[in-house]
């Protein structure tokens, strides 16, 4: 992934705040929920024959620190993502799930 200033990145950071009362509220203790990432890249420098790629990366419950269903304040999970084959990412959605 090339930014501006000609800089060279092979990973990316993902770091979101959950808050979560549903064990305390509904006695809730099964369930998934998270985020989805999807990253679009160019894969081609071609500007007459571009090549886009949609890489997601699902971020949910079965990988946070914790009890998920009992996040009373907010809770700081994170993830490291290699972008390292990616090409050019040009456009990211963050998906709530």
């Amino acid at each position: 992934m090339t930014i501006k200033n000609n800089a060279i990145f092979d990973s990316l950071a993902l770091k979101i705040g959950f808050k979560c009362a549903l064990g305390t509220t509904y006695n809730m203790s099964t369930g998934n929920y998270g985020v989805i990432l999807e990253l679009y890249s160019s894969m081609s420098e071609d500007a007459e024959n571009p090549q886009t790629q949609c890489t997601r990366v699902f971020f949910d419950t079965t990988e946070f620190i914790g009890n998920p269903y009992y996040f009373i304040t907010y809770f700081n999970q994170e993830k490291k993502i290699d972008i390292s084959t990616l090409g050019n990412i040009e456009h990211i959605n963050l998906i709530l799930v």
